[in-house]
């Protein structure tokens, strides 16, 4: 378990710094990473989470969400990112909701025509709550994270990639989450998204609008 969380830190920390410090060799980036981009969607729980009241007790099974995500691009692929997801779900007598926060820093190269990857590192904050009708039990987290991806266009309105996410790389515990995604230009400013994401314990889709600038 340790030297695979030290083999994971290590790997991923100097893949992250050679993407970063040798880009003045590599291609320039095919792609626009100054965007703003809304999701809507939900995410279910392999084992639903249980909030008790009274003698009772409510079973959640899955969450709204809703995210926004806004990037900003230097030259030649300098990317600092600012994220949030947000999910929500309530009943008469209970509610569960979860925020995510992240601040990353990242590098995108060209490796082929319409073919890009990247790596960002990241502080993220993480927080839950589940309430019932007398008091709330919450939680709180605060890691660093590492993703790395890459985007490519198969045509000239339709793009997809996959990114892998790792959060908690320097606690006892990480969590990975893969994800895929597709978007539909409208235009040469504006897509239309979706996505799939999984990690160990969870499962979630959602839709969205990006607007590059």
């Amino acid at each position: 378990m340790v030297t695979n969380f030290r083999l994971s830190f290590i790997s991923g920390f100097v893949l992250i710094l050679g993407i970063m410090i040798i880009p003045p060799l590599q291609a320039q980036p095919n792609f626009n990473y100054s965007q703003l981009q809304a999701q809507f969607g939900f995410a279910s729980f392999d084992e639903p989470f249980v909030i008790q009241h009274d003698a009772l007790s409510d079973e959640y099974s899955a969450l709204q969400i809703w995210g926004l995500s806004v990037s900003y691009q230097t030259r030649p692929g300098l990317i600092v990112t600012l994220n949030t997801t947000q999910g929500q779900s309530s009943t008469e007598f209970t509610k569960l909701n979860s925020q995510t926060y992240a601040a990353k820093l990242g590098y995108a190269i060209g490796i082929r025509r319409n073919w890009d990857v990247y790596a960002h590192l990241g502080q993220y904050l993480s927080r839950a709550q589940a309430c019932n009708q007398i008091d709330c039990n919450r939680a709180e987290e605060t890691n660093l994270g590492y993703d790395f991806g890459f985007r490519a266009g198969a045509k000239n309105w339709f793009e997809w990639g996959m990114n892998l996410n790792t959060v908690g790389f320097l606690e006892a515990e990480e969590t990975s989450t893969l994800g895929v995604y597709a978007a539909f230009w409208i235009d040469r400013y504006s897509s239309l998204t979706t996505s799939v994401i999984r990690n160990a314990d969870t499962s979630a889709i959602a839709v969205g609008y990006r607007f590059s600038f």
